[in-house]
């Protein structure tokens, strides 16, 4: 769709007196003042502000309301009056809401080019208003309906933030229409004889329903908390309320009931802080809702400087100096799945988040999806079973054995534990049999257990050292001498080693002295090299051949 730059508008609204004016006669402008708010409501409610730019009316005719009701022929709907006439390229204000008719007199529908600025009329004909999904992307309506050029919704995460006011919900449809979570309002606080707090008729059946459609959510509480121990109250409330839900959106206090309008900026930070402190202990991620009057004048922001905020303005644009993650930017959205309007909120960024509940851990994805099987998170791997819970110690995956820190982090390397030694590779997969690490062999039990010492494998024999690695050549171990080949393998009988000949026993020990093979003698020096040739041994002398054996 193509849109022209915008121009003055000349389009006037007389909304109390359901009267439209259209045409060229010149009427005194109607001017509406707004300023930031929410359209976050409770049964007990606070403040509702908004935010428009001032804009300026003209209009002309005035066209009769006693209507007789709307005709729908071949080419479409229209509207005829009780004298027969019907509006035709006019304005006309039915039932609180605005319609254009063509010149034809057929209602219009999409967007529509009217007296130089761009409309939107949804399909049953309505003008709509703020921000709206359409022609691929996502445009904003003032309050009379006139498109204004803004790219802030550009490049966010789509939300909405709903409570039981939205009544039925179709989940799919509303993911279906591009929105990528939701924020669900799970109670609201009040004051009575004392602090009590109630819970939205609807939060567990939209979870549910959410949840099972694979609907990233999070939740809110409108709060009357007026001490920090009422915070802390509000925060255990939602933390019981939230289970056996997946929450993988933050979890917010809305501050902005007119009741705490009497507490000072540092209360009311102290509010906040505090809650967020509980909702985090649970092991979810807090948030602070607010529209940005109160940011600027109600709340001590200092305190809350490292939390994320949600801040409300129904506008175009937003203050760009108030610190956000999510933008609430409107009341009057339209979303599938849902009928009538719904708060719209942009996101700046997808959240994943640790959940803690009884003692376990899980952790959800910036779809919204609990974590099973194997994911890296923050560069570290973590195992979670079928039911999301994440889990530590040792784990067999298939015909692997793999270790998991407390943290639940897999580890690689090294490990100890209970005095034995193990080995993970960078896949985490634990080693048993023989294995080389920094060039030098190891061997490791079906256990995964470092082995040290004496070990036979097969018919051979091998020693590995305190630290585990495997020997080779020539070692004394407890005052007897072995040799061991380049593969490990402790040697015995004969073995020839830089031209000189030893002798090594059955046991792998080195021999020295005389020593008799079958029915020839040898000599074996303090160094275990066999001797040859004339040899003074102890006060004689004696004559052995080339090949060691003594002959006189």
């Amino acid at each position: 769709m193509k849109f022209f730059e915008r121009g003055k508008v000349f389009i006037g609204m007389i909304m109390g007196m359901g009267l439209l004016f259209c045409g060229h006669n010149s009427v005194k402008a109607v001017q509406e003042e707004y300023t930031a708010g929410s359209s976050i409501k409770t049964e007990y409610e606070g403040e509702v502000n908004y935010d428009e730019d001032i804009q300026t009316y003209s209009s002309g005719e005035i066209l009769a309301q006693s209507a007789s009701g709307w005709r729908k022929d071949n080419n479409g709907w229209w509207y005829q009056y009780s004298d027969g006439s019907y509006p035709a390229g006019k304005w006309m204000q039915n039932g609180g809401k605005w319609y254009y008719f063509n010149q034809y007199g057929y209602m219009v529908i999409g967007s529509q080019y009217i007296d130089g600025s761009w409309y939107y009329f949804d399909g049953k004909g309505e003008m709509l208003t703020g921000w709206q999904q359409y022609s691929g992307g996502w445009w904003y309506h003032n309050a009379n309906g006139v498109w204004i050029s803004s790219d802030y919704a550009n490049n966010t995460i789509k939300g909405i933030d709903v409570s039981y006011y939205q009544g039925n919900i179709d989940w799919n449809a509303v993911k279906n229409d591009g929105i990528q979570f939701a924020i669900l309002r799970v109670s609201a606080s009040y004051y009575s004889d004392s602090y009590h707090h109630f819970t939205d008729k609807r939060f567990k059946e939209y979870a549910a329903n959410a949840n099972s459609v694979g609907m990233p959510i999070g939740a809110y509480i409108y709060s009357k908390a007026r001490t920090t121990e009422n915070a802390v109250s509000d925060a255990k409330y939602v933390i019981n309320e939230l289970k056996g839900y997946t929450i993988s959106y933050p979890v917010a206090i809305d501050l902005e009931d007119s009741s705490q309008t009497d507490l000072s900026r540092q209360q009311l930070g102290a509010i906040a802080k505090t809650f967020c402190n509980e909702i985090r202990k649970a092991g979810y991620t807090p948030m602070v809702y607010c529209n940005e009057n109160w940011y600027k004048n109600y709340i001590d922001v200092s305190q809350i400087s490292n939390e994320e905020m949600w801040v409300a303005r129904y506008n175009y644009h937003y203050n760009t100096d108030i610190h956000r993650t999510i933008w609430q930017s409107g009341s009057t959205c339209r979303v599938s799945g849902i009928s009538g309007n719904v708060d719209i909120d942009f996101a700046n960024k997808a959240f994943s988040s640790w959940r803690y509940n009884n003692g376990r851990w899980s952790y959800i994805g910036t779809s919204g999806e609990m974590f099973t099987g194997w994911h890296s998170i923050g560069g570290k791997w973590y195992l979670f079973n079928s039911n999301g819970i994440m889990l530590t110690g040792w784990q067999k995956q298939g015909k692997k054995w793999y270790y998991l820190d407390e943290d639940g982090a897999m580890r690689t390397g090294w490990l100890l534990l209970k005095s034995n030694w193990y080995y993970l590779n960078r896949s985490g997969e634990m080693f048993t049999g023989w294995h080389s690490i920094g060039g030098k062999w190891y061997l490791f039990n079906t256990n995964g257990i470092m082995l040290g010492g004496w070990q036979k494998q097969g018919v051979n024999w091998y020693y590995l050292s305190n630290n585990g690695q495997m020997l080779t050549g020539w070692h004394s171990i407890r005052g007897n001498w072995y040799l061991f080949n380049s593969n490990g393998v402790m040697l015995t009988g004969w073995q020839k080693v830089e031209g000189k000949w030893y002798l090594m026993n059955k046991s792998g020990e080195m021999l020295i002295g005389w020593q008799k093979i079958g029915k020839n003698w040898y000599y074996m020096n303090s160094s275990g090299k066999m001797l040859t040739g004339w040899q003074k041994i102890g006060n004689k002398m004696y004559y052995m051949n080339s090949s060691g054996v003594w002959l006189y």
